[in-house]
């Protein structure tokens, strides 16, 4: 179960549902402050912080394991003899 969570975090999907629930919890922040509750602004703030550290994670992966090309060419065969 955990593994199969952890290989979901590392799909594009889950970056695309975090950007939204970025995008969508800062803007109701931003645009609506003076209009939500308490607890609403609590729920938000949550879920604001949430997706910033899951893209901040991501980015990190990012940088951290898809820029690294590896070998800069392709290992030579050696003879054994």
């Amino acid at each position: 179960m955990l593994s199969s969570f952890a290989g979901f975090l590392a799909t594009p999907t889950a970056a695309i549902i975090a950007l939204a629930c970025f995008l969508v919890s800062g803007g109701f922040l931003v645009f609506r402050r003076n209009t939500l509750s308490r607890g609403w602004k609590a729920v938000l703030i949550v879920l604001l912080v949430i997706s910033v550290l899951y893209l901040l994670f991501a980015l990190w992966l990012v940088t951290g394991f898809g820029s690294n090309p590896g070998h800069a060419h392709e290992p030579t065969p050696t003879l054994n003899g």
